[in-house]
């Protein structure tokens, strides 16, 4: 009974339900923009956070290398540089390979030390992310980047024999979103900050970086095959562990290298002295060490912090102002309505309803219109972002938004039913009734 006059009632002024409802929508999205950019960059700050605490370094690099046996090597795992440097705790970083070739044609190939496959997952169009078991498989196990879509999960990959003197094969257990963002660094870039942005590129980049090293795209040519637009991505502790690869890679230096290059963070250990720590930099100034950024972890930590906080001093006062004026306009549309509802209040009374059950016709009147409103809004949240999520992934509905949403709603129901106890106090029906007659 009560939700039957609740409908009746809405349907008497709808003019005004409507304009309730846009208004119920627009904040609703007021509240999706302003989480969202919120999520979005504390999202790709988060992972590195914890480190970002430590003592340390974190450089940009070309290429990183070590002394082994008396001799200058490329470090092309973390114990390379963890044996090389003193009281370190931890190493890792990114690894670019030499030149491998698929289908005629160089492709791009790059590793992850653990830290960097748990830390974080990129989008993935379809399979699964890099994992520590993958070492324990016959068949080298990748992630894929491919922009022109020939690559699906589950391929198998062939890296061309002809300039290896043998073939290396190559399972795909997933293929990145052509938007997705990978750990690495832009080495070319002019617009890095020294913040953890700098550490998050577009794989577009590391196909150039990786599989052309210091030409331009267009000064390579492979026969008549354009260059090849994929980027390979492992897992570096898995391939230790991995024999097919070991016995291919070659321990004499022959085959497949990799070098540690783009994104490089070293960890001290806690009780570290200075001295050690100007000892191990100098370290990197006697060997062909070449980097374009090296910051301190809690100076990177820093600038972070401060880009962050920039950019949302920018947006929520922006944000905040549009949502209160948004909410004042609802609370007066509240007010309103019920002010023209007196009468009906009036009649149900003197029908024999108590004011108890008005305000539960009040209430049901509410819920039915912020569930249009939510319902509305849904559609219109899921049928933008399936247009645009292929090109744009800035805009997503996270937990936080949809629990300030709900608390909205909630605090706009509450709102509805003290209303008319507030705005009708001890007035009598009938006063009402000849009122607003």
């Amino acid at each position: 009974m009560p939700i039957k006059l609740a409908l009746r009632l809405s349907g008497r002024h709808k003019l005004f339900q409507v304009l309730m409802l846009l208004l119920l929508v627009s904040v609703f999205f007021i509240v999706l923009v302003c989480t969202s950019i919120v999520n979005y960059r504390l999202r790709y700050y988060m992972p590195l956070r914890s480190d970002l605490n430590q003592r340390g370094e974190s450089y940009g690099a070309v290429s990183m290398s070590c002394e082994r046996d008396g001799e200058m090597h490329f470090a092309k795992c973390r114990t390379d540089m963890e044996d090389w440097l003193e009281d370190v705790k931890k190493v890792y970083g990114s690894y670019c390979w030499s030149q491998v070739y698929c289908d005629g044609r160089q492709v791009s190939c790059w590793s992850y030390d653990t830290e960097l496959i748990e830390k974080y997952t990129p989008e993935l169009e379809e399979g699964r992310w890099l994992r520590s078991s993958d070492g324990e498989t016959h068949m080298l196990q990748a992630v894929v980047y491919n922009r022109d879509g020939k690559v699906h999960a589950g391929d198998v990959l062939t890296l061309d024999e002809d300039n290896f003197g043998y073939s290396i094969e190559v399972q795909v257990v997933g293929v990145l979103k052509e938007e997705s963002l990978v750990f690495g660094f832009d080495t070319m870039a002019e617009d890095n900050n020294g913040t953890y942005e700098d550490y998050y590129v577009s794989p577009e980049i590391l196909a150039y970086r990786g599989a052309y090293a210091m030409q331009e795209p267009e000064q390579v040519s492979l026969g008549s095959k354009p260059p090849s637009p994929t980027v390979l991505f492992f897992h570096n502790d898995a391939l230790d562990k991995n024999p097919y690869f070991s016995e291919k890679a070659g321990g004499d230096g022959t085959g497949i290298q990799r070098v540690l290059s783009g994104m490089v963070v070293i960890i001290w250990q806690d009780d570290i002295s200075e001295t050690t720590i100007q000892k191990n930099l100098e370290k990197f100034t006697q060997v062909q060490c070449e980097y374009v950024q090296k910051l301190p972890l809690d100076e990177r930590k820093e600038n972070s912090q401060r880009y962050i906080a920039a950019q949302l001093f920018v947006i929520a006062p922006i944000g905040m102002i549009v949502l209160l004026l948004l909410m004042v306009a609802i609370l007066s549309f509240e007010i309103l309505q019920t002010t023209q509802q007196m009468k009906s209040y009036a009649v149900f009374f003197i029908c024999g309803m108590n004011w108890k059950k008005c305000a539960l016709i009040s209430l049901w009147h509410e819920v039915v219109l912020h569930t249009a409103a939510v319902i509305l809004f849904a559609v219109i949240y899921f049928v933008t972002t399936g247009v645009l999520r292929y090109r744009y992934d800035l805009i997503a509905l996270h937990l936080s938004g949809v629990l300030i949403i709900l608390g909205i709603s909630l605090f706009n129901i509450f709102l509805s039913v003290l209303l008319p106890r507030i705005i009708i106090g001890k007035t009598k029906p009938k006063t009402l009734f000849y009122e607003h007659g």
